[in-house]
């Protein structure tokens, strides 16, 4: 796996969360819990090995945690081992960016919730609240996987039963995000420059009827759109104007309510695209990496070694010639496990957590890049593994 990924796979987002690391002040152009986590590790080791290892060492040691009560410690360490050099979660864990070490901590927080020691169930309640930080995406599969912990397993009745799996998943919540905003102090709003640009167009495309020029020409004014269709934004990710980002806010607003069936069909086709049900971006598995001299700039290698070059190659040949990385067949397997096994609460709260992201994406997709629907994949063939386990504990009892 480090071979593989060595010193860490940077794209221009992670580049752009080590430039913030680096920096006095954090933007919310990106989650700021991840530039500040960043900073801390970089106290150790500069640069991007220290997100890597820290990325490699939660999901091998979460994945270990969830699969050895079934599979006994050296199966699950075989296992835990042949799950990290996977292709379709190598290059998920390799990537380093918010989903991915979103979905190691999501990993952390499954098999804390598992535990029966206060200690490890507290760091999987942290570990949660840093996964909706980094990530917000990770929000809904968060509170799913603790309504059901408080709601299915707890012995009270009534309120004394339901009252945590409500609370609980409020409080993290409110943590994650209050994390973000006390450490956020440019805004930038990226929403507004990102998926409000995204649902304005596609909205736009799937209208029926069409808008006329004119409406379309009032509803787009002062947004900075463009006669042939492009944005003008400004560069290098800063902060777009006042008056430019509440005319994107508006206009994505008055598209939604006016056209919900347009907006819902946008929406649709996104997540279907990022499920590789209407589209196959098998180009997005490998993602582009950081501008070269940028990347030099802040001391990362601007280049792959021969071997990485080597294996990336086939790792794309798998990706454009076979289903291997296409995220509905782990959809599918994610439900054969539950069919495996229906009493292993370790497989429910994977397969939870696995379609609870595939939802989620369903709001904040803005393309089809693999490697924000990679955690679905990943927590798919957890789930397998751990149905698979139980399954083969009842046998041999």
């Amino acid at each position: 796996m480090i071979v593989y990924a060595f010193p860490g796979h940077v794209t221009a987002e992670a580049l752009a969360a080590l430039r913030q690391a680096r920096t006095p002040f954090f933007s919310d152009a990106y989650s700021p819990a991840l530039p500040t986590l960043w900073r801390v590790l970089e106290l150790v080791v500069a640069g991007p090995l220290g997100m890597l290892l820290l990325q490699v060492a939660l999901v091998t040691g979460g994945t270990y945690a969830l699969l050895r009560p079934t599979w006994g410690g050296r199966r699950a360490a075989w296992l835990t081992s042949a799950l990290l050099v996977f292709p379709p979660v190598t290059v998920s864990i390799a990537t380093i960016g918010p989903p991915s070490l979103a979905l190691a901590f999501l990993v952390v927080g499954v098999a804390g919730l598992r535990a029966r020691v206060r200690v490890r169930f507290l760091a999987g309640l942290l570990a949660l609240t840093l996964a909706v930080a980094i990530w917000p995406t990770a929000a809904l599969a968060a509170c799913a996987l603790l309504v059901m912990h408080f709601g299915w397993r707890m012995q009270a009745r009534g309120a004394a039963r339901w009252a945590p799996a409500v609370l609980v998943p409020v409080l993290v919540i409110i943590t994650a995000l209050g994390l973000d905003a006390l450490f956020a102090k440019r805004p930038i709003e990226r929403w507004h420059t990102g998926l409000a640009i995204v649902d304005i167009t596609g909205t736009l495309a799937r209208t029926t009827p069409p808008l006329d020029d004119a409406a379309r020409t009032t509803l787009l004014a002062g947004t900075g759109a463009g006669a042939d269709h492009r944005w003008t934004l400004p560069p290098d990710g800063a902060a777009a104007p006042l008056r430019q980002r509440r005319a994107l806010a508006t206009a994505a607003r008055a598209l939604a309510t006016a056209h919900p069936g347009a907006f819902a069909r946008q929406r649709l086709a996104l997540l279907t695209d990022a499920l590789w049900l209407t589209a196959w971006p098998a180009a997005t598995v490998v993602p582009a990496r950081a501008d070269p001299a940028l990347a030099r700039r802040f001391g990362v290698p601007p280049r792959t070694s021969e071997t990485q070059d080597a294996w990336q190659a086939v790792i794309r040949a798998l990706a454009a010639h076979t289903p291997l990385f296409a995220p509905w067949l782990y959809v599918l397997l994610a439900g054969a496990a539950l069919a495996v096994v229906r009493g292993c609460v370790t497989t429910r709260a994977l397969v939870v957590t696995g379609l609870a992201l595939a939802l989620a994406l369903g709001v904040t997709a803005v393309d089809a890049a693999y490697v924000s629907v990679a955690p679905v994949v990943v927590c798919a063939l957890l789930a397998l593994l751990a149905a698979l386990g139980a399954r083969r504990r009842e046998v041999t009892a």
